[in-house]
């Protein structure tokens, strides 16, 4: 259960496009918001340096009173604290100490999050936290602290029960409940290779038609694995199937950005941190491109196995290499249900 929410923030407006959309979340949770901030300290200042100090740590305490009254003037429950040291460290330890039920980020990334992990300190939290990421892009459209709840959230899925503890996580959480889940998988196309020497004619005709068949039946299982999961978990909620045939991070963007969702979750593989994030997994890609708040989240440890066994070899697996360049997805089935 998601109790308190860590934002960390710096005094900059673009610190406090993490703090909006976290503002939207605790406004669906009941979240506690943490307000932090980390302040310069060192024993080896000299009287210069520390007077410097002083002014500093009474900006930084001023700035967070006027935040923190701003969101209890507006119904939010809100805590804040001021930590020394370096911001990354600070974050860390808070959310360690705090046992917090998420963190929320701004990327500083100039194009969505395509820069969050090239040295910034969302890249630092995202190697070393195991706590679920709530990374908003620098350029996002941000709504105000007052603004509605997640109205359509689009949830990647890969048909393993690993891809599925973000339906739990959101059902735990009791997000999305006042409006739509967008259910995404990615199936790839049956490849159609250059014919051997010798097929011509009705040959010729009856292998590509085999092959689009075999997509089709792919796309068709896809949509009933979709509508099935949907039944057994959501009840009466809305929710909605997509399935595209793409790569899965290209399924993802283009899906958030067609489907117009205010929030992408993922289900990461990272045994430590997010440090995968960094190999070209689906998650980083969706990261670089997407301009959409995403919730990261750590699936349970012994699903992680039994999920990459099963999906050794297919390319829907959400965690999987993506070699190939980031192509709009073509999303080839909706419907509404629910």
């Amino acid at each position: 259960m998601i109790d308190t929410i860590l934002t960390p923030l710096d005094g900059s407006r673009l610190a406090e496009h993490g703090l909006a959309t976290a503002c939207k979340l605790a406004r669906e949770t009941g979240a506690t918001l943490l307000l932090l901030t980390a302040t310069p300290f060192s024993v080896l200042a000299d009287s210069d340096e520390r007077k410097k100090e002083r002014i500093a740590l009474r900006k930084r305490q001023r700035y967070l009173q006027r935040r923190r009254q701003s969101l209890e003037s507006q119904g939010f429950t809100v805590r804040a604290r001021m930590m020394p040291g370096d911001p990354v460290s600070a974050i860390l330890f808070t959310a360690e100490e705090e046992r917090t039920g998420l963190i929320s980020l701004t990327s500083h990334g100039h194009t969505g999050l395509r820069h969050v992990l090239l040295g910034s300190v969302a890249e630092a939290v995202a190697r070393e936290s195991t706590t679920p990421l709530l990374l908003t892009p620098a350029g996002a459209r941000s709504n105000p602290p007052e603004g509605p709840t997640y109205q359509r959230i689009l949830v990647a899925l890969d048909g393993t029960p690993f891809a599925e503890t973000a339906l739990e996580f959101l059902l735990a959480n009791r997000l999305g409940r006042t409006g739509e889940l967008l259910l995404l998988r990615a199936v790839t196309s049956e490849p159609i290779w250059p014919l051997p020497l010798g097929f011509a004619g009705n040959e010729a005709v009856t292998f590509y038609q085999q092959a689009r068949e075999r997509t089709e039946q792919r796309r068709q299982e896809a949509d009933e694995y979709l509508r099935a999961l949907a039944a057994a978990r959501l009840g009466g909620g809305s929710w909605k199937p997509l399935v595209a045939l793409d790569n899965p991070a290209a399924a993802i963007i283009e899906a958030a950005r067609g489907e117009q969702a205010d929030l992408i979750v993922l289900v990461t593989h990272a045994r430590h941190g997010l440090d995968r994030l960094l190999h070209g997994s689906v998650a980083h890609e969706v990261l670089k491109y997407a301009e959409t708040p995403i919730l990261l989240l750590h699936g349970p440890a012994e699903l992680e196995k039994t999920s990459r066994v099963g999906h050794a070899t297919t390319r829907s697996t959400l965690d999987e290499e993506v070699g190939e360049p980031i192509a709009a997805g073509q999303v080839l089935h909706e419907a509404h249900a629910g």
